[in-house]
């Protein structure tokens, strides 16, 4: 294993959690409103601290719970700040910016101790690299299609809808949601196993499934296309990468 890899999951796992788990609109809302005001940016950073201390399960690295908790702070302030914070690139930048601090906080504890924290063992990196891979398939994965699509649809008349992979006028309520997620898992899982013919027989699936039997108005077929192939592409992407890292030959 590599060992600045294995300091860094848990501190990546650590943002996942804190920023698309166990954050909820309400705290999104009054952060975006209220910004250094609103008694939620403390909560919140204060959790990204906990959370990136209790995973690493290195008693004796207080920086990790301080650097982590004091740039989540600032960095969602300087966010909440700007004028276009819902945006897609504000999103990405944003989540650069947290994954920067992760990186490099994981280097001076790599550099600094011989201290692998809690994935030190094998089986224990490997499960809490699936499960960030998991994680990173489900919200993070759907807001960041919703604002990319957005940013391309501005304009046009499309209903909002939390993921424009499926679900139009006349459809289920939140159908294309649910349907994006599952949709990824079972990407993840398909690679995983290395049965990549699978992955052609979903989209396959999918195509005769939505398409078949009833004209669609080319704006519509048209969201729901780029909205499928940024989903499948990135499920493949994530899946892939994590193959590699729990097993990389």
């Amino acid at each position: 294993m590599n060992e600045f890899i294995v300091i860094l999951i848990p501190l990546i796992l650590a943002h996942i959690l804190t920023d698309f788990v166990l954050q909820s609109r309400k705290m999104v809302s009054e952060k975006g409103k209220h910004n250094l005001k609103s008694v939620w940016s403390y909560l919140h950073a204060l959790i990204a601290g906990i959370l990136a201390y209790l995973l690493l399960a290195e008693w004796s690295l207080h920086p990790v719970f301080w650097v982590t908790a004091g740039t989540h702070l600032a960095i969602d302030a300087v966010k909440n700040a700007l004028e276009d914070q819902q945006s897609a690139k504000v999103f990405v930048a944003d989540q650069l910016a947290h994954l920067a601090v992760a990186a490099g906080l994981a280097w001076w504890i790599y550099q600094n101790t011989d201290s692998l924290g809690l994935f030190g063992t094998m089986p224990l990196f490997q499960i809490g690299t699936l499960l960030l891979g998991l994680l990173l398939l489900l919200k993070p994965s759907s807001v960041l299609i919703q604002k990319l699509i957005s940013s391309w649809t501005a304009g046009v008349s499309i209903p909002s809808q939390a993921e424009p992979t499926d679900n139009m006028p006349g459809g289920l309520p939140k159908a294309g949601h649910y349907i994006g997620l599952l949709e990824r898992i079972l990407i993840y899982v398909f690679v995983l196993v290395n049965q990549f013919a699978a992955i052609g027989f979903l989209i396959a699936a999918k195509s005769i499934l939505r398409f078949g039997g009833q004209k669609q108005e080319r704006v519509e077929t048209e969201y729901i296309l780029l909205g499928t192939l940024l989903s499948f592409t990135i499920a493949i992407v994530i899946a892939l990468g994590i193959r590699m890292l729990i097993n990389p030959f």
